[in-house]
């Protein structure tokens, strides 16, 4: 189980992170987020959890 969670870029936690932002930018606004970071890192070949940190 603990190597599947290596494996995940981070897109496995994104709905737990939307609903965590959402009560401090919204849940629109988190869902928009999230969505253009996943765009950015499947256009850039980079882990998403690279780009959660660095936003």
């Amino acid at each position: 189980m603990a190597k599947n969670f290596d494996l995940d870029d981070g897109t496995m936690y994104s709905g737990a992170i939307m609903m965590a932002l959402g009560k401090y930018i919204g849940r629109q606004n988190a869902h928009e987020l999230l969505v253009r970071l996943r765009v950015e890192a499947d256009d850039q070949d980079v882990l998403l959890w690279d780009l959660y940190y660095s936003d």
